[in-house]
């Protein structure tokens, strides 16, 4: 038995890492008590509509716990199994935006130089998976298409993954840093962050480079062009790096021709 189990939602604009001033709290589910091997439906307390920011990107985070089994690194999902994100575009009523404002954290108590880095992967015959009748959405598909889980099922449907020159159909621009602060994680949670460093890995060729006074943030505008190959997809995965840490990440897609 779980008891006291309960749900906060939160969303935040498109971000390399979320920090807790970067997110707005949308509301909170209310407590219920789930028996062992069974699941419940936690349901937010409040409507949440978004609205339409040019180029506008939202992240969705939820968290649930419970008096016996709590919640540890908020906005985490890396490193907390009680938190989940989902990223969201939000078209415009008249068409599709194709650009968007990232914002990159420092999230340490020190100054840092953050970084953003940028890996491009291709997908032929994209257009394939369309009419299956997917449980999920095939834009979903394509953004995690590198990800060994779906090397078969992809196989199957006879689409591969190609590497392809970082930031074809990609233009990102330079890094503003802002003088509000952005509330950067409590020592426990750098604590762990920073035991992930490891100066050997590589995390791909460097799209932008700001030195971020403590607990900071700066905004850079990205955006995916309509260009790549005739019924195939380019996607473009923006992995934030500061002080050697991978805070996080966001991926584009870049339409078909």
């Amino acid at each position: 038995m779980a008891p006291g189990v309960r749900a906060t939602f939160h969303f935040a604009e498109a971000a390399g890492g979320i920090v807790p001033s970067n997110a707005q709290l949308i509301g909170y589910s209310p407590r219920v008590s789930i028996p062992a091997g069974q699941v419940e439906t936690l349901v937010c307390d409040k409507p949440w509509t978004p609205l339409y920011v040019a180029g506008s990107h939202e992240c969705l985070v939820v968290e649930v716990s419970c008096p016996a089994d709590p919640l540890q690194y908020s906005f985490r999902p890396d490193l907390d199994r009680h938190v989940g994100q989902r990223n969201m575009t939000i078209l415009e009523p008249k068409g599709p935006a194709l650009s968007s404002t990232l914002i990159l954290a420092n999230p340490f108590a020190y100054e840092a130089v953050t970084t953003l880095h940028l890996r491009s992967f291709a997908v032929p015959n994209a257009e394939r998976l369309l009419g299956f009748g997917l449980h999920v959405r095939p834009a979903d598909v394509l953004l995690h298409a590198d990800d060994e889980v779906l090397a078969g099922p992809l196989e199957a449907l006879g689409l591969e993954v190609i590497d392809v020159e970082p930031g074809d159909y990609l233009w990102v621009g330079e890094p503003d840093i802002e003088e509000s602060q952005a509330g950067g994680y409590d020592e426990e949670t750098q604590r762990q962050l920073l035991g992930r460093r490891d100066p050997e890995h590589d995390f791909g060729p460097e799209a932008a480079r700001v030195v971020l006074p403590p607990a900071t943030v700066a905004r850079v505008k990205v955006g995916a062009e309509p260009g790549g190959m005739q019924g195939g997809a380019l996607v473009h995965r923006l992995t934030q790096v500061t002080d050697g840490v991978d805070v996080g990440g966001y991926a584009l897609l870049s339409p078909c021709q």
